[in-house]
């Protein structure tokens, strides 16, 4: 070390130069970050295990589930996150073994990632059925999150907390998930250690608790350094995580060794702290939030969304009409608070011009366009609605329409009943469709689709949901201005 000030050489700790007099700043020379250097060196070991044992039972278990979901689509032509037609048992047991495959997923990849890191022979066989050596303390974590899933969701139907129940799933849910999931991690890898003693459910809990204590932060660090993995993943519909999942419980498996003191991890690469990789992951997040609230604000501002969001409605109605038979459609005329009364409903495309006479009491619903008007009547025990629309005549719109509906009920998820007849609006004949339907869960409804030809190529289609419409008085609800 030389003074700055004349160039002469300074001994070891000196506060002055014995010849200038100046004083000597101390400079500390930074050295590579400890957390990050060791997060680095754990996951350069797991990327150098040989993975094909984990990678090909996280496969099988990924297929397994694709299959399900594939059969319950073709079986009743919806998907898992719309449940209006699935049976409750059966989306009872999707969910049911979904949680299953995935816990004996994990505690048989957590068994195989400390055989691998220790240089034990590890199978295909091995990683799918080593849980069931220990199925006691498997089936009881199992049990923990169907309680508590099952207790959160019988809270939601108790009037008077189940507003409280739903914030907590906000605030509440997130900040203990944030805390024990560690601790759940750690547990599977306790139960799956064979150099460890069996113990029992509540002992291995704790004992869990007492090794991630004070290591959360290390924790949170290693999983979310594997964040561009996971958006990675995503960009490849999911089929990137079948290495990715192996690759983390290998990572987080060393790091389960070091805490409980079985090898001493030492790296050599700078790495990033945990709190900095914690900080910029979720600063990230936030960031993003905001920024995504900025544009749907810009957006607002300019007239964007409130113009894709009513073309929407005009283009989606027509397809949703049977959702009312499960009271999903048209539960958002609950929250209407503001109704314009009016006895006509006008309806206009290019040149032509409708107009209708809606039945005494029927109320406006204030989102009706041009292209389609919707009226309801709500009484302490029903509600009837008639919605008057403008459609293409593709081919022959009737028929196809009918064929539609029929298509939509022909399956072991209704019963329904129907019936056709003509009417004579306006001097033209009109055709008439009614259909009584009931879903299996006891719900039914009826609805009468009337089609009035308006030219050669358009029709106007009045939907009425209503059990008091019949061919008796079917011209009450459908009179021509």
């Amino acid at each position: 070390m030389y003074c700055v000030k004349c160039g002469s050489k300074l001994e070891e700790n000196a506060k002055f130069c014995p010849n200038c007099g100046m004083a000597v700043k101390n400079t500390k020379i930074s050295k590579p970050n400890k957390e990050g250097s060791i997060r680095k060196e754990i996951k350069k070991e797991a990327r150098m295990k040989n993975k094909t044992p984990l990678v090909l039972a996280a496969l099988l278990v990924l297929v397994i589930i694709a299959c399900m979901t594939t059969i319950l689509y073709f079986a009743f032509g919806v998907t898992i996150t719309n449940d209006l037609y699935l049976p409750w048992f059966l989306e009872i047991i999707y969910w049911v073994v979904i949680l299953a495959a995935s816990i004996v997923l994990g505690f048989g990849l957590s068994g195989g990632a400390l055989k691998l890191l220790r240089g034990e022979e590890v199978t295909f066989s091995s990683v799918l059925t080593s849980p069931f050596c220990k199925i006691k303390n498997v089936v009881l974590f199992y049990l923990l999150f169907v309680v508590f899933f099952a207790a959160y969701f019988l809270l939601l139907l108790v009037p008077g907390i189940n507003f409280l129940v739903a914030l907590s799933s906000i605030i509440g849910i997130p900040i203990l998930f944030i805390y024990f999931y560690p601790v759940l991690d750690m547990y599977m890898y306790l139960v799956m250690d064979e150099n460890k003693d069996m113990m029992s459910f509540t002992s291995t809990l704790k004992q869990a608790y007492n090794i991630v204590k004070g290591h959360r932060v290390e924790y949170y660090g290693m999983i979310l350094s594997f964040i561009g993995w996971f958006l990675l993943g995503a960009l490849t519909l999911g089929i990137l995580y079948i290495w990715l999942i192996p690759y983390v419980r290998l990572s987080v498996a060393n790091l389960y060794r070091k805490w409980t003191d079985e090898v001493t991890i030492t790296g050599t690469e700078n790495g990033m702290s945990n709190g900095t990789v914690i900080g910029i992951t979720v600063g990230s997040y936030f960031g993003l939030i905001f920024l995504m609230f900025i544009i749907v604000i810009i957006l607002v501002m300019i007239g964007v969304i409130d113009e894709n969001l009513e073309s929407n409605r005009n283009n989606g109605y027509d397809n949703n009409y049977y959702n009312y038979y499960d009271h999903d459609y048209y539960n958002h005329h609950d929250n209407y608070n503001d109704y314009r009364r009016t006895n006509i409903a006008t309806l206009t495309y290019g040149n032509d011009e409708i107009s209708f006479i809606v039945p005494d009491d029927f109320t406006e619903d204030t989102y009706n366009t041009n292209s389609y008007q919707t009226y309801i009547k709500k009484t302490a025990n029903s509600e009837e609605s008639i919605t008057y629309s403008l459609a293409y005549s593709y081919g022959n719109y009737y028929e196809n329409t009918i064929a539609d509906i029929r298509e939509e009920f022909s399956s072991d998820l209704y019963e329904f009943t129907e019936d056709e007849y003509t009417i004579n609006l306006d001097n033209k004949e009109t055709k008439c469709y009614e259909i009584n339907v009931t879903n299996v869960y006891g719900v039914t409804g009826k609805f009468t689709e009337v089609f009035y030809p308006v030219t050669d190529t358009r029709y106007v289609t009045i939907e009425i949901i209503s059990e008091n419409v019949s061919q008796n008085n079917i011209e009450d609800y459908v009179q021509i201005k």
